[in-house]
């Protein structure tokens, strides 16, 4: 009987609607747990002593930071430098300052702005971050250019600035960040299932 008819993959629109979710559920999964992983084990600075293979990129970090302050010309008073504000639009601005290193370094530090690790941060609470690359040339930029803005003893030496700093990150939040992925799952499968067999038997001999 089979052989009186032939299998051709004719999917549907909702067929097509359904992969694209299923596919975008995928991605969401895998970004959700690459973020997850990045802080699932965190370095602790307390009773901890850093060395290059210990700091790499993407490694969690559970630190307080050491936010540096300059003066600039022509004012008296010190202010917390925060040297770049990245517009992320949807996703929460980003405000970029230079924390030290436990050697005596700088590294800058970004933080998603007004969350409450961008408190705790400024006030020098313990936070969840990873090491990045993000914004380590921005920083040796503006460190090279910081005597025309800022009193001498403010200046800080672009060749002391690391090549990671630390992307502060909610933990809470990157831990279950692969959940975004759920509802698209949930959505592709609803459609296939609705959507039915994409396959379409045709008798032998009829022509398209």
């Amino acid at each position: 009987m089979s052989d009186l008819y032939t299998r051709k993959f004719r999917p549907k629109l909702k067929h097509i609607i359904a992969f694209i979710l299923l596919i975008i559920s995928l991605g969401l999964f895998f970004n959700g747990f690459k973020r997850a992983s990045r802080v699932t084990s965190r370095l602790n600075p307390e009773g901890f002593v850093f060395d290059d293979s210990e700091i790499r990129k993407n490694r969690g970090v559970l630190f307080k930071a050491d936010l540096c302050s300059g003066k600039l010309k022509d004012t008296q008073k010190d202010e917390i430098i925060d040297f770049k504000h990245d517009v992320k639009g949807f996703f929460g601005d980003r405000e970029v300052f230079i924390s030290r290193t436990h050697t005596g370094g700088y590294q800058f530090a970004a933080v998603k702005l007004y969350s409450s690790e961008y408190e705790k941060l400024l006030n020098g609470e313990e936070v969840t971050g990873y090491f990045s690359d993000e914004y380590s040339d921005d920083l040796k930029e503006f460190a090279s250019k910081m005597g025309q803005y800022y009193e001498d003893e403010s200046v800080i030496p672009a060749e002391r600035c690391s090549e990671l700093g630390i992307m502060v990150v909610n933990r809470k939040k990157e831990l279950f960040s692969f959940l975004w992925g759920v509802p698209f799952l949930i959505a592709g499968a609803i459609l296939i299932r609705k959507a039915g067999d994409p396959f379409f038997y045709e008798p032998v001999g009829i022509s398209e």
